[in-house]
């Protein structure tokens, strides 16, 4: 019974506000990245913890500890604006991703040698 419950909670669709938080934690975990590699280039010793975003709340769990968008930000000094552009570059790059791949391939004019009849 409550496995089936948990079933519905995992598989439920995102209500638009929760849609637009979820791609903020996501933003957010992306930059987060990016700056503890950049740190990670500078000094060796900083290491580059496990980050993920918890979908079901809504927060980001930093190795065993869970974040709101806001604390987290704080903790490592990243501005809203800073989340916001990452969101709208991540965006635009899954624009450009859909576009070309609906671009038909040209037709090939000469069928591949597997596919030529041999004669004898």
């Amino acid at each position: 019974d409550n496995i089936s419950e948990r079933w519905v909670a995992v598989g439920r669709v995102l209500t638009p506000k929760e849609r637009t938080d979820y791609e903020s934690a996501q933003a957010l975990k992306r930059l987060l990245i990016k700056t503890l590699r950049e740190k990670q280039k500078v000094d060796s010793s900083v290491k580059i913890p496990f980050i993920l975003v918890d979908k079901h709340s809504l927060k980001l769990r930093i190795e065993k500890d869970y974040f709101t968008l806001e604390e987290a930000s704080v903790k490592y000094g990243l501005t809203v604006e800073e989340i916001i552009k990452e969101r709208q570059r991540y965006q635009q790059l899954l624009q450009e991703e859909k576009t070309t791949k609906r671009r038909k391939r040209p037709a090939v004019s000469e069928p591949s040698t597997s596919k030529i009849a041999k004669v004898n």
